[in-house]
């Protein structure tokens, strides 16, 4: 039996995308392999509390290599990041997985003092990365754009991309009793034509850009779910929507895997228009659901969708939003959207676990 010890962040941030990639491989290694003795390990402090930031760049890193130098362990790199600055730590029976590179682009044009000294350590980091016996990289896009920084990093660097449970996944279209239930239960109309979006709030999300389409699509109800991160951004929202008298656009959080499964099956459109993304899993959620998707057209996006969606020429502008919203709700039905849903459902089942799993399991016993 080998025991794996697999580090997280902050549990609050359970049903993030990063938090998403790693629980549905220890799902899938859980459910197909008998020889593996896997433990997850998260912060139990808040994301903004002084104590997790104690905790996870000194305590963590000497547990580590006091009580668990002798396992395989599994990291975040948002939950570890200046631990790989300790001397003594286990590099060579440690992976990291790495989800994108804002950490690596260390280029801001006129950083500040401090900002200039954060860059510095984790510069010196980082260049000790390539000591770990494996780096993941959930996309090929954030390998290619992490090893222009550190060359070196290729002699360990392995692409896993994103991997999604597809065969157990409910694609059948809800009948309207179940429909109504389910908009019941979160306060909605019965007869709602929805327009979905997952995500934070950071600015990279853009998701001021699908208010603005919201207050100009009153027929429509929009929905945002995910935590906010921000929560600065939160509140300039919330202004923003009473400013505008928009009511039409709501936030929900904390949606069980079944829930969030469900509301992307009952919505009419998923609209996801990012400026940044290390892979990217909503659109592909989206389409195993069978839900047409509005994406932006960064590179990331453009290599994991292909041409199963509908893009957006600049993610930023909401009038452009609100033309392919109407776009798709009026050819619904037709052989065009049909074959985008049709597409997008085929080229999720490319990131289908099942494929990668087996892949990611070579990596942890092959030691």
């Amino acid at each position: 039996m080998k025991k794996i010890n697999w580090f997280f962040g902050p549990k609050e941030y359970i049903n993030s995308g990063i938090y998403k990639y790693s629980n549905t491989f220890i799902s899938f290694f859980n459910e197909n392999y008998t020889d593996l003795e896997i433990e997850s390990h998260y912060i139990l402090y808040s994301a903004t509390s002084v104590f997790r930031k104690i905790y996870q760049l000194i305590i963590l890193p000497l547990k580590v290599i006091f009580l668990y130098r002798k396992n395989t362990n599994v990291f975040v790199v948002e939950s570890f990041l200046l631990a790989t600055l300790f001397p003594f730590f286990p590099y060579k029976n440690s992976i990291i997985i790495i989800h994108d590179y804002r950490d690596f682009n260390l280029t801001d044009k006129n950083p500040s003092f401090i900002q200039k000294m954060k860059n510095k350590i984790l510069l010196k980091s980082y260049s000790k990365i390539s000591k770990f016996k494996h780096v993941i990289f959930v996309s090929l896009y954030t390998y290619q754009k992490v090893s222009e920084s550190f060359p070196n990093i290729k002699k360990n660097g392995v692409v896993i991309e994103n991997s999604f449970k597809i065969n157990d996944s409910p694609q059948e279209t809800l009948n309207k009793a179940a429909k109504i239930s389910f908009l019941k239960k979160f306060g909605f109309k019965n007869d709602e034509k929805i327009i979905l979006t997952v995500s934070s709030e950071e600015e990279r999300k853009n998701v001021p850009t699908v208010i603005k389409a919201a207050a100009n699509l009153p027929d429509f109800t929009f929905i945002k779910v995910g935590k906010a991160i921000i929560e600065e951004n939160r509140l300039h929202n919330f202004k923003y929507i009473e400013t505008h008298n928009i009511s039409n656009f709501f936030f929900l959080e904390d949606l069980t895997e079944n829930e969030l499964n469900t509301l992307y099956k009952i919505s009419d459109i998923f609209v996801f228009p990012s400026s940044f993304e290390g892979f990217g899993r909503p659109p592909i959620e989206a389409q195993i659901m069978k839900t047409p998707v509005i994406s932006s057209s960064i590179q990331v996006l453009k290599n994991h969708l292909k041409d199963s969606v509908i893009y957006l020429n600049n993610e930023k502008d909401s009038e452009e939003l609100i033309e392919k919203i109407n776009y798709v709700m009026n050819k619904s039905n037709s052989l065009e959207i049909n074959s985008i849903i049709e597409k997008g459902y085929i080229n999720s089942k490319r990131f289908d676990v099942e494929k990668n799993g087996v892949k990611f399991y070579k990596l942890l016993t092959n030691y």
